[in-house]
C-alpha cells in the first residue's frame, strides 16, 4: 500500500497568507501609481513645486475639464517656463523692449490663463495676485499695483500680495509704501524669512538705512534655511555693513554666526 504525503495545514495557511499579502501589496502599488501619476491638478502642482516643469506641463495638459484651479495651475507653469527661459538666456533679452519687459508665447499664455481664472471667479485673490506678478515682470507697474490691491481687497491676509507690493513700489520710487506693506506682512507672518530678507534689501539699497538693513539681514539669517538662495548675499551684505558701522551691531542674537560649522581637523 503506497502512502502519499500532502502539504501540511500550517504550510497551506502560511502560503495563503503570504499570497494574500503579495496581492494586497501589488494592489496598493497600482493604487499609489494611479493616484500619484493620474492627471489631476494636485499631481501636476506637485511636479511644479519640485521644479519638474516639463512633467508638470505634460500632466496638466491631460487634466480633464475646465476650472479655475486648472487655469491657475497652467498659468503658473507657463510663467515658470517663461522665467526659466530668461534665466537660461542670462536675462539678456529681458527688458530690451521698454513697453514690454517680458515677451514670448509662454508668458502670453500665462497671462491668458490668469485672466480666464479671474473672469471665472471674480473673488479669486490668487488669480489677481498672479496677474499682478505677470504685470510687474512685464514692466506694467500701474496694472500690477491695481491687481495686487484687488488681491488684498479680496484677501487682506494675502502675504504674497504684500511681498509683491514690497518689490513693486521701489521700482516706482515709492519705497515708504513698500516698507509699510512689508512690515504689515512681517506682523502677520514673522516666521517667513523672505519678508525679513526683502526688508533688509529695501533698507540697504533703496532707503540708505544701514541700521535697519543690519537688523533685518540679521533676522533673515537667523530664520533662513541654510540652502536658501539669499543666504550668501545676505552674509556678505551684513558683514560689509558691520565692518563699516561696527557701532550698529544688532542687539538681537546673531544665531547665524553661532550655528556656523567650525573646522575640526581630522585626527591622525
Amino acid at each position: 500500500m503506497s502512502s502519499e504525503k500532502g502539504l501540511s495545514v500550517p504550510v497551506v495557511v502560511v502560503s495563503g497568507v503570504l499570497l494574500a499579502l503579495l496581492s494586497l501589496i501589488v494592489f496598493l502599488s497600482f493604487q499609489l501609481i494611479a493616484t500619484r501619476f493620474s492627471p489631476t491638478v494636485s499631481n501636476a502642482d506637485r511636479y511644479l513645486r519640485m521644479g519638474k516643469l516639463d512633467e508638470a506641463f505634460a500632466l496638466s495638459e491631460r487634466v480633464p475639464g475646465e476650472s479655475v484651479a486648472k487655469e491657475l495651475l497652467r498659468g503658473k507653469i507657463f510663467l515658470a517656463l517663461a522665467l526659466k527661459r530668461q534665466k537660461d538666456d542670462g536675462w539678456r533679452h529681458y527688458g530690451t523692449d521698454s513697453s514690454d519687459w517680458l515677451r514670448g508665447a509662454k508668458v502670453d499664455s500665462a497671462l491668458a490663463c490668469f485672466r480666464r481664472a479671474a473672469k471665472r471667479d471674480k473673488e479669486s485673490a490668487e488669480a489677481q495676485y498672479f496677474l499682478g506678478v505677470v504685470f510687474k515682470e512685464k514692466g506694467w507697474f500701474h496694472e500690477s499695483e491695481d491687481a495686487l490691491h484687488e488681491a488684498l481687497r479680496l484677501d487682506s491676509g494675502n502675504i504674497d500680495a504684500r511681498l509683491a507690493l514690497g518689490a513693486l513700489y521701489p521700482l516706482m520710487d515709492r519705497s515708504p509704501e513698500a516698507v509699510e506693506h512689508l512690515l504689515d506682512a512681517y506682523q502677520r507672518a514673522p516666521g517667513k524669512p523672505q519678508i525679513a530678507k526683502n526688508l533688509a534689501l529695501l533698507y540697504r539699497f533703496h532707503t540708505e538705512n544701514p541700521e535697519s538693513a543690519i537688523i533685518w539681514f540679521n533676522r533673515y539669517l537667523n530664520s533662513a534655511a541654510p540652502g536658501d538662495i539669499g543666504v550668501n548675499q545676505a552674509r556678505m551684505e551684513i558683514t560689509d555693513l558691520l565692518d563699516r558701522y561696527p557701532e550698529l551691531a544688532p542687539e538681537e542674537r546673531q544665531q547665524w554666526r553661532e550655528n556656523r560649522r567650525t573646522f575640526v581637523p581630522r585626527k591622525r
